[in-house]
Order: structure tokens, then C-alpha cells, then sequence
């Protein structure tokens, strides 16, 4: 299990669950629409801890640069801060 902290609450993600599953399991809310990693509509930004291999899965390396992931595809396994998308930063 790891503990996923977004905009000042922190949630629990099972182990191998993503984050997207774990939030909507929780009744929190991140757009989403393939949950597959393929639209990108989930697109978050890392704070703080490391993301685990295959969460940046298909971004732009500019986009990996910056702390970027799919929470679609983020199953995270430590403790990790991560923030929406900021209009400016893509």
C-alpha cells in the first residue's frame, strides 16, 4: 500500500492498484477516458517521491522532464505527491 497525497489529503493505494482506480474506489474525481495510458486525459504532475517504471508511459519526453504520469497507469509502490496540470507547464 502506498499513500497518494493530492491538493492537501492523502488517500491509500492498494498494492497494484493504480491511482486512477484507487481514487475513484474513494470517491475522488480525475478526468479520465481510456484508462489505458492512450488519451491522456488523466495527465497529472509528480510533487514529490518517485514514480514507479511505466507511470510517464507514452509521454513526450518534454512531459517526463516536468514530472509527469498517467495515474491511468501509476501503480505506485512508496508514498508519492502529485498535482493537476498546470495550464502553463505542457
Amino acid at each position: 500500500m502506498a499513500d497518494i497525497t493530492y491538493q492537501g489529503k492523502t488517500y491509500t493505494c492498494r498494492e497494484g492498484e493504480s491511482i486512477l482506480d484507487a481514487f475513484l474506489r474513494q470517491g475522488i474525481n480525475l478526468p479520465f477516458s481510456c484508462r489505458a495510458g492512450v488519451c491522456q486525459a488523466c495527465l497529472q504532475r509528480a510533487v514529490s517521491g518517485e514514480l514507479p517504471d511505466g507511470a510517464p508511459k507514452g509521454l513526450k519526453d518534454s512531459l517526463v522532464a516536468k514530472n509527469y504520469f498517467l495515474p491511468c497507469v501509476c501503480r505506485p509502490v512508496q508514498a508519492l505527491e502529485f498535482a493537476p496540470k498546470g495550464d502553463n507547464d505542457i
